[in-house]
C-alpha cells in the first residue's frame, strides 16, 4: 500500500491506496501497472492477470474535477529495484489483508481489498 501525499486533493491527501496510476499515451495497460508499481514503491513486479473488479470515483482538485476509472491486476513480486521516485507518495508498506482493510484509505479501497482477497481465495481453491 502507498501513502498518498497530494495536498491539492484534500480527499486523497495522506490516505493509503493500492499502487497504480495513469497509463501514458500509447502505453499498454499492463506496462503502465508495472511502471507505476516501480515508481511508487521501487518494486519490480509482473502482472499475473486482470481481476474482475472495476471502480470509478470523482475527485475534487483546486483546478477542477477529475473522474478516475480503475481496473485492478494481480501482480507478482519479482525484486526490489530501488527507492520510490513518485513525489506524490509519502511512503509505502506491506500489510496483511486484515490490516489493509482497517487503514485510513481512499474511498472504496477496503472494499476493493476484500474483493481481491475473495478473488485470490477463490482462485487458490480452484487450483
Amino acid at each position: 500500500m502507498t501513502l498518498r501525499n497530494e495536498k491539492a486533493c484534500e480527499g486523497a491527501h495522506m490516505k493509503w491506496e493500492l499502487p497504480g496510476g495513469k497509463a501514458e499515451p500509447g502505453e499498454d495497460a499492463e506496462d503502465a501497472v508495472t511502471r507505476e508499481i516501480l515508481e511508487e514503491t521501487g518494486i519490480k513486479a509482473r502482472v499475473r492477470h486482470v481481476l474482475p473488479i472495476v471502480q470509478t470515483h470523482h475527485w475534487e482538485y483546486d483546478w477542477g474535477n477529475q473522474q478516475t476509472f480503475c481496473v485492478y491486476y494481480l501482480c507478482e513480486y519479482l525484486s526490489k529495484e530501488g527507492e520510490p521516485t513518485d513525489h506524490k507518495i509519502s511512503s509505502y508498506k506491506w500489510f496483511s489483508f486484515e490490516e489493509a482493510i482497517l487503514l485510513d484509505s481512499l474511498p472504496g479501497t477496503a472494499e476493493i481489498i476484500e474483493n481481491i482477497y475473495d478473488s485470490c481465495t477463490s482462485q487458490k481453491k480452484a487450483e
